[in-house]
């Protein structure tokens, strides 16, 4: 979904990130849910991972509200940045040439948004291509 969203042009907004932030509160829940059913992991302990032990509720309350409250949005803004980063310099190869007016260019060309996701899409299916045929994942 990242290298998609990042290589696709496709849009994304900040607001976008509560999908990940429910992501995280969600499976914080679960890892209670988890302790409180003496589920356990596979070496016999009631929690799943040692800091999210809720034998020591405030130690993994705080770890927990860290990463909704912290990590979540930082991680939220990175990829939001990356994205429209990305979308922009996409814009900017195919403006008219250097110093164009990036709204201009948009106006000027309704089919941009699809010329741009395939130019795109075509760059990094024939990276991965190479990778493959190069054997240097093997």
């Amino acid at each position: 979904m990242a290298l998609d969203a990042t290589v696709g042009s496709m849009p994304y907004l900040l607001i976008h990130g509560v999908w990940f932030m429910l992501f995280s509160a969600t499976y914080l829940l679960w890892s209670w849910i988890n302790y409180a059913a003496n589920i356990g992991n596979a070496h016999g302990d009631r929690f799943i991972y040692d800091c999210l032990n809720w034998g020591d509720p405030s130690g993994a309350r705080a770890l927990g509200l860290v990463i909704v409250l912290m990590i979540s949005p930082i991680v939220n803004f990175i990829f939001w940045a990356s994205v429209n980063l990305m979308n922009e310099l996409a814009l900017q190869r195919r403006s008219d040439g250097p110093g164009a007016d990036t709204r201009a260019i948009k106006n000027k060309n309704k089919n941009n948004h699809t010329q741009i996701h395939w130019f795109w899409r075509s760059k990094i299916i024939g990276v991965i291509m190479e990778i493959l045929g190069s054997g240097a994942l093997y």
